[in-house]
C-alpha cells in the first residue's frame, strides 16, 4: 500500500472543545495585519468567560497596533499541539474583535494569563470570538 494511504485523517472540532483545548495550553499566537504586513506573535493566554485574554507590553508593537486601529479591531488567535511520533495533533483558530481589559476586573480571576517573559508592567486585552474553528489530526 502507498505510504500516503496510511496517513491520518482530519476531523473538525466543535466550538466548545476548541475553547477547552486552547485553555489547556499556556502559549498561543496572535495575528493581525499591520501597515507593514502580517504580524504573528507568541503570547501567553487564558480563556476567561469564553474569551481569549492575553497580556501585551504597553510599549510593544501590538499595543501600538491597537492604539492606531482603535477598539474592536479584528485579531486572530491560534493554538495547537502535535505529537510528531504518532503524527497526531490539533489546531484551533479564533477570529474576533479585541478590547482592552482593566486589570482590576481580573484581580479576582485565578486563571489569568501569566507571562513567561520577565517584567511587571502588562496590559490585558481580550479577543471576543466571532468565529472558532478547529481540526484534529487522528491516526487511522
Amino acid at each position: 500500500m502507498d505510504e500516503l494511504g496510511t496517513r491520518g485523517q482530519l476531523r473538525e472540532i466543535g466550538r466548545d472543545e476548541c475553547l477547552e483545548l486552547v485553555a489547556s495550553k499556556a502559549v498561543g499566537h496572535i495575528g493581525y495585519c499591520s501597515i507593514r504586513g502580517a504580524v504573528i506573535l507568541p503570547v501567553n493566554h487564558a480563556v476567561i468567560g469564553g474569551e481569549i485574554v492575553v497580556r501585551i507590553a504597553p510599549s510593544g508593537q501590538t499595543a501600538r497596533f491597537l492604539s492606531d486601529n482603535g477598539p474592536g479591531v479584528d485579531m486572530t488567535f491560534q493554538a495547537d499541539d502535535f505529537d510528531e511520533s504518532s503524527e497526531t495533533g490539533w489546531s484551533v483558530l479564533v477570529t474576533g474583535t479585541v478590547q482592552s481589559v482593566e486589570q482590576e476586573s481580573l484581580d479576582q480571576v485565578n486563571d489569568r494569563p501569566v507571562p513567561w517573559v520577565a517584567g511587571g508592567i502588562w496590559d490585558y486585552v481580550r479577543i471576543h470570538p466571532n468565529r472558532v474553528t478547529g481540526r484534529r489530526l487522528v491516526s487511522t
